[in-house]
This record gives C-alpha cells, sequence and structure tokens, in this order.
C-alpha cells in the first residue's frame, strides 16, 4: 500500500489540484457514457503547475470511450497517474475518484500512530507499507526527541512477531527513501 502524506499546513497545494480534478472530472463524467472509477496511485505535487483542464478532460474521455466494463487503463497526466476503469455501461456518465493523499494532522510524535492505523487495516500479511512525504517539512523525524521513542517501541514490538506478522515501512520524501525498522537498527 502506498500512502501520500502532507503535514496540514502544507495542505493549500494539495487542496487546490483536489479541487482543479473535482471540475475536471465533472466536465469529463458530462461526456463519457458509463460509470467510471478513477483511483489516484500517484501525486508529484511539484510537478502540477502548467496543467490544462480541458486537456485532461479529453484524456480521461478518450480512455474512457475505449473501456469496456471491469477494464482497467493506467492513466498519466504529468505528476499524477490514476487508474481508470469502467464500472458499468449506462446511457449516463458519472465518474467516481479517490485520491491517494492524506492531510497529516496529528502531532508530529504521534506519527506511530498512524503508521499502526495504515497497517492495521492492511489484510495481506506480511504487509508493505509505504509512505511518501509530498511536503517540504517532514513528517518523519528520526532523532526527535517525542517521535524517535515511541516509532523505536513499535518497530520494536513488531521485531518480536513471527514471519508471517512482521511488515515493512518505507517513508520517502524527495529522493530519501528509508526503511523504518532498519533506521532503528531492527530487522524486519
Amino acid at each position: 500500500m502506498i500512502a501520500h502524506l502532507l503535514i496540514g499546513e502544507e495542505s493549500l497545494a494539495y487542496k487546490a489540484f483536489e479541487e482543479w480534478l473535482k471540475e475536471a472530472i465533472r466536465q469529463a463524467a458530462e461526456k463519457v457514457r458509463g460509470f467510471y472509477g478513477l483511483e489516484g496511485i500517484l501525486l508529484d505535487l511539484q510537478e502540477l503547475s502548467g496543467w490544462n483542464l480541458a486537456h485532461f478532460v479529453t484524456l480521461v474521455t478518450q480512455h474512457a470511450a475505449k473501456l469496456k466494463p471491469g477494464e482497467k487503463k493506467l492513466i498519466r497526466y504529468g505528476g499524477f497517474y490514476a487508474v481508470l476503469s469502467q464500472r458499468i455501461e449506462e446511457n449516463w456518465g458519472k465518474i467516481e475518484f479517490k485520491l491517494p493523499v492524506t492531510v497529516y494532522t496529528q502531532a508530529l510524535a504521534q506519527f506511530d500512530l498512524f503508521i499502526k492505523k495504515r497497517t492495521t487495516a492492511l489484510p495481506q500479511r506480511p504487509l508493505v507499507l509505504w509512505l511518501r512525504d509530498l511536503g517540504q517539512q517532514p513528517v518523519f523525524r528520526f532523532g526527535d526527541p517525542e517521535q524517535t521513542p515511541r516509532l523505536r517501541k513499535l518497530l520494536e514490538k513488531w521485531s518480536q512477531l513471527d514471519d508471517a506478522q512482521q511488515g515493512t515501512v518505507y517513508y520517502q520524501q524527495g529522493d530519501k527513501i528509508v526503511d523504518l525498522a532498519a533506521q532503528f537498527g531492527f530487522r524486519l
């Protein structure tokens, strides 16, 4: 599972993108026939400038016209990747969309609770959770006097589980990727 994070104060660009996308989806839904899903899987907020609403609407509608019920298509526009799927054929158009970004509003010290909540929701084991921080200010702050001991305790608990129950959590900000367990000296 990939989760994209933004600290609450840095979510302005994302909210603008979300409004832009809502309008694009509304316009595209007027031009398609059938019920579709558009699930965002990757977003790079640094590549949002220069987007053209009409171009994106055309991209979605052209791909939607080629899909049959149950089929999926990966689409890319700038730094946004999404899976478009046709759910059913109808004589009206609707596109339901879901974005992969979580605006992190908890205290930074409670990052362990955020990870625990995300991993508990995943049914498959062993799990892999990839946390991609889109913000300028990192959510994960190794060495933070409040956050570090809490994360260490969570990861230590996981390291004592049997192999089938363990998981891996990666944290990425920009080009830097950290295996959180390895950062704390645990091998999961």
